[in-house]
């Protein structure tokens, strides 16, 4: 199957779609949540992933350079309050070395 040329991670969290797609070898990966705790855990995960390439933004989509996608991926859970999410830690893995997403 063939990659897409650009993605969008929309409300990225930790950046587990944003850094997946990077891994698979999507060259334009952005990723973008209003939080600013999410904003700072992807940049962090994108690093410790092998993956600074990814364009992280704080705020809504305005914030995010206006251009087309090829794909938009969106993980979003509004069932629990931004407090509870900092308390529980979201965990992933987004490689296949097992490295953890904080």
């Amino acid at each position: 199957a063939q990659l897409p040329a650009s993605v969008l991670d929309f409300g990225c969290g930790t950046g587990v779609l944003a850094i997946l797609a990077a891994r698979m070898g999507v060259e334009e990966v952005y990723a973008v949540d209003i939080e600013e705790a999410s904003f700072e855990n992807t940049h962090e995960n994108a690093v410790v992933n092998d993956t600074p390439g990814i364009k992280v933004f704080r705020g809504s989509l305005e914030e995010v350079p206006e251009r087309a996608f090829s794909l938009i991926l969106a993980n979003i859970n509004r069932a629990r309050s931004p407090p509870e999410r900092e308390r529980t830690g979201a965990r992933a893995c987004a490689s296949s070395n097992k490295k953890s997403l904080r």
